[in-house]
């Protein structure tokens, strides 16, 4: 029995280390002002990002 409480509290104390050490930065030079969702240039405009759909390039 104290070999199962060792092994839960041990798992307790992994998973809340795990979830208080996160995956942020604190470098801020590697922040940007720029949105991630904003297309390129090259990628086409409209609602279906340049997708010519069934009709071809020229209809």
């Amino acid at each position: 029995m104290k070999a199962l409480r060792t092994i839960l509290l041990l798992a307790v104390m992994v998973t809340g280390l795990a979830l208080v050490s996160g995956c942020a930065t604190t470098n801020n030079d590697n922040v940007s002002s720029i949105p991630w969702d904003r297309p390129q240039q090259w990628e086409g405009s409209g609602a279906l990002g340049g997708f010519a759909g069934p009709g071809g390039m020229g209809r």
